[in-house]
């Protein structure tokens, strides 16, 4: 993933923040907030969110690395991943990790099951833009099927961040922070997996600097 892809991203990303935005300002509600929040005041609502949403992306990538290490399909989907991200550059990890968060959570809690969950009660709401937000990360590499999967899981647990915090806050703060920690995890993996590719190439027979 390139500068130029990276580039494209951030704003695809900052396009759907600001139609939720707009689209929901035009349904006379806000995308960054329920009219019921978990506090008395947003002054007090907001960092209460901001910390359950930390607690719970830290939570997430530390399951996720426990996947990753224990289970052979959650080896496989990391490699699978790590690949996938050839190219990209860590300088660019904050901003993609931050960028990615605020579009998807805005589009698909703020107004996706905001608009649901008014229309059809929570469960439905939940459930809906859940399955949505799984599918948009469906793959053309059937070995990522499992990554759609995890998605839709993690759209449940953002979308009741959102309802219980009532602040978009919680569910970004956790989607940016699995994002973020998540991407070097992988850009690690992935700088390994080249080492170990060119320390192979190497040692070839004729190979460069084998047998002086």
């Amino acid at each position: 993933m390139g500068a130029g892809r990276v580039r494209f991203a951030v704003i695809v990303y900052a396009a759907l923040a600001a139609l939720a935005t707009i689209g929901c300002a035009l349904a006379d509600r806000s995308a960054w907030h329920l009219e019921r929040t978990s506090g008395p005041s947003r002054a007090l609502s907001i960092p209460v969110a901001l910390a359950i949403g930390a607690a719970t992306g830290l939570a997430s990538v530390a399951l996720s690395r426990a996947l990753a290490q224990r289970t052979s399909w959650g080896r496989s989907l990391t490699h699978e991943l790590a690949q996938a991200l050839l190219g990209l550059e860590r300088r660019a990890v904050l901003w993609l990790a931050i960028a990615s968060a605020s579009g998807e959570e805005l589009l698909f809690r703020g107004a996706v099951q905001a608009g649901l969950v008014d229309h059809g009660g929570a469960v439905q709401g939940v459930a809906i833009a859940s399955v949505i937000f799984g599918l948009m990360h469906l793959p053309a590499n059937r070995r990522l099927v499992p990554w759609t999967i995890m998605a839709t899981a993690m759209g449940v647990v953002f979308g009741l961040l959102y309802l219980w915090t009532g602040e978009i806050v919680a569910p970004l703060a956790a989607h940016a922070i699995i994002n973020y920690c998540n991407l070097h995890f992988l850009l690690d993996r992935s700088a390994v997996a080249s080492d170990a590719r060119d320390d192979d190439r190497r040692a070839l027979p004729g190979s460069p600097g084998v047998g002086r």
